[in-house]
């Protein structure tokens, strides 16, 4: 049996765990805040960007542009974005085990690039392709941040290493809810235009040389949101 100086010892153990614990439930609180904060922030751009995309997409000659082209699948590549850390509750493993389910279902071989440590380690550990890798972005990552991902996938897709180039993140929904997808990324996929969206003036009014500059800045936008 405990004796009273072990039980003592024991309660000031636990009190001072649970201060410990309190402390760090108030630091994320705070990161994820922040994070809710850029992202809302990001949002108009974003959509800015999704309007003039899906402008340029639908006129005529556009879908011959190599980014937007389809062509007979025998590479493809997957992009993850994982946390660098844990502590995240079942994160980690629910896009681990998205990302598994995809690999196992596709007919042409999948080659990994992984943003975050968590999805590097996993690859590694599952025997994947992993063929680049990024981490240590920090919890304020910026579009500079991500250009070099970006330009890893357009490299890739536009010299016919691969064929077609998808990205698995975790979408937020709330604090409780975070649901993992999984979403193409090249050919890039433009939204469907709104109805009623106010045209775009183009200068100069020919689609594949705003395309060229655009579509590499759509990419780099639908990443940087994931």
């Amino acid at each position: 049996m405990a004796s009273r100086r072990e039980i003592r010892r024991r309660i000031r153990s636990i009190k001072n765990l649970a201060q410990i614990t309190k402390a760090m439930q108030m630091v994320a609180a705070s990161r994820m805040r922040r994070a809710q904060a850029r992202v809302i922030a990001s949002r108009p751009y974003a959509e800015a960007m999704r309007d003039v995309v899906a402008q340029l997409a639908a006129r005529s000659g556009a879908k011959e542009h190599p980014l937007l082209k389809e062509r007979d699948v025998a590479m493809i590549e997957l992009v993850t974005i994982t946390p660098d850390r844990g502590l995240a509750g079942a994160l980690v493993t629910n896009i681990n085990r998205v990302t598994t389910r995809f690999v196992d279902h596709q007919t042409a071989p999948v080659r990994v690039v992984a943003v975050g440590r968590k999805g590097r380690t996993f690859a590694a550990r599952a025997g994947l392709d992993l063929v680049a890798a990024f981490q240590d972005l920090g919890d304020s990552p910026t579009l500079a941040d991500v250009s070099p991902i970006a330009r890893q996938v357009l490299d890739d897709f536009s010299a016919g290493t691969v064929d077609r180039v998808f990205l698995a993140f975790t979408r937020f929904q709330s604090t409780l809810r975070q649901t993992p997808e999984i979403i193409q990324l090249l050919p890039a996929q433009p939204p469907e235009l709104a109805a009623g969206a106010s045209p775009w003036n183009f200068e100069p009014d020919e689609p594949e040389r705003v395309l060229d500059v655009l579509l590499p800045r759509y990419v780099e936008s639908v990443i940087f949101q994931g």
